[in-house]
């Protein structure tokens, strides 16, 4: 389903992404300049050697937007199995251990105490919310 804002857009978006003009958007306030917003965003990426997406089309910026947002699902859940696994080796690596110091037992409880901490953090999920980006479907019938 095409977005509903399509028609509508007649602006150039390379031009936009390099504005230092700050956006008054009525009733949701003002927005930074956009300029500064793409260039940190083009820095944050770089962080990680990902080339940013070329800012000659909004529809490749949208589909960059949700791309990247699946991909970060995916990376997140990858490492948080990553951190699962090793947390739980942590444990067995303490189940293992000689407990006949008293203080060697009492490290170690601490220990588990820390790592069960860690593991009920783990299991809680984060979330990022977005400025929409596309309206799909019939507007303005109501």
């Amino acid at each position: 389903m095409p977005d509903a804002a399509t028609g509508y857009i007649v602006g150039n978006f390379t031009d936009f992404t390099m504005s230092d003009e700050v956006i008054d958007l009525g009733e949701r306030g003002l927005f930074d300049a956009p300029g500064p917003a793409w260039a940190r965003a083009e820095e944050l990426l770089a962080e990680i050697g990902m080339p940013m997406v070329p800012a000659t089309d909004w529809r490749d910026a949208e589909r960059a937007v949700e791309n990247m947002a699946e991909a970060a699902s995916l990376i997140a859940a990858v490492v948080n199995a990553f951190k699962w696994q090793e947390i739980n080796a942590a444990i067995e690596r303490l189940k293992d251990a000689d407990l006949t110091d008293p203080a060697a037992k009492a490290t170690a409880l601490r220990e588990a105490v820390k790592l069960d901490a860690i593991k009920r953090g783990l299991t809680k999920r984060t979330r990022r919310d977005f400025e929409a980006t596309s309206v799909k479907g019939e507007v303005g019938n109501d």
